[in-house]
């Protein structure tokens, strides 16, 4: 039986309608956010970004490693906090990409794990780090004292006609003073003279001894009974640098152990830059066949 007229065009004009909405459903999900291409392209600006922050944090530890070696306590904390947002631009570079082949991706995370370890090390060192820098600091005061009050004793040995002899001694014990300092400073920043400190060390305490009580081994005549009170500041600030020496002991070789892993980021930083431009380079050009590619 033939339809009405009217009927057939509605049904016509509702056939047309449900084909046009059909293709704007294709067309939205042709264009949605998604879709396999979008999701791909964000993926590959999320990997871009993270090789962003890893550029940029690998330079950032190096001069953070030297300034905490060297004493600077706040680097420590911004030394881990660079630490993690390295972890943490791997972990999203690798949840954003199927990364199997990918050599550079590889050899910058090789490096970082070497890089890591001496990170690692140098966090761990902190309180010995910082002991020894701030120990260092006092002994350099302590034997600065002490050069200014042997300098005070040679102008009271000379008005009070000490021998030449005993002006030779005063005049000596005053140059181990300032080179004992001088030593210190060069320990502190990882110049192993700790022998040749305690050489110094041992012989301005001889020294010393020898102006209260006399040593004729040494050559060095006993101070005067009206020149002998002008000897005790020398005498306390050379306690002070013993003990200071003796507390340092034990913090220095872990703070040696820092300042090597530092010299070691230092070198690795620059390994590091080069990886990591080579693989945002790969992921860049990365394309679905390409070996960085992106999934």
């Amino acid at each position: 039986m033939r339809k009405p007229k009217s009927e057939s065009a509605f049904s016509w004009r509702r056939y047309v309608l449900a084909s046009l909405l059909a293709s704007f459903a294709q067309a939205g999900f042709a264009e949605s956010p998604g879709s396999s291409n979008d999701v791909r392209l964000q993926q590959r600006d999320v990997a871009i970004r993270g090789v962003h922050d890893l550029r940029v944090s690998s330079q950032m530890i190096a001069r953070l490693a030297d300034e905490a070696v060297n004493g600077y306590a706040p680097s420590f904390d911004s030394l881990a906090l660079q630490r993690n947002s390295i972890e943490k631009a791997f972990e999203d570079i690798g949840n954003t990409q199927d990364l199997s082949g990918c050599d550079s991706f590889d050899e910058v995370k090789r490096v970082w794990s070497r890089t890591r370890k001496e990170v690692d090390s140098i966090i761990s060192a902190r309180s010995s780090v910082l002991a020894a820098s701030e120990a260092s600091d006092q002994f350099i005061r302590a034997a600065s004292r002490l050069e200014m009050a042997i300098d005070s004793l040679v102008r009271v040995m000379l008005e009070r006609g000490s021998s030449p002899s005993q002006l030779v001694v005063a005049t000596r014990l005053q140059v181990l003073a300032g080179r004992m300092g001088r030593r210190m400073y060069e320990i502190r920043y990882g110049n192993d003279h700790q022998a040749f400190l305690e050489r110094d060390l041992l012989f301005s305490e001889r020294i010393v001894e020898g102006f209260r009580a006399g040593d004729e081994e040494l050559g060095v005549l006993r101070l005067s009974n009206e020149t002998m009170a002008s000897l005790d500041p020398a005498l306390t600030s050379l306690q002070q640098a013993r003990r200071i020496h003796d507390e340092l002991k034990s913090a220095l070789p872990v703070a040696f152990r820092a300042m090597s892993s530092s010299e070691f980021v230092s070198a690795e930083a620059v390994i590091f830059l080069e990886q990591a431009d080579r693989f945002a380079d790969d992921v860049a050009n990365s394309g679905e066949s390409g070996a960085c590619s992106i999934h």
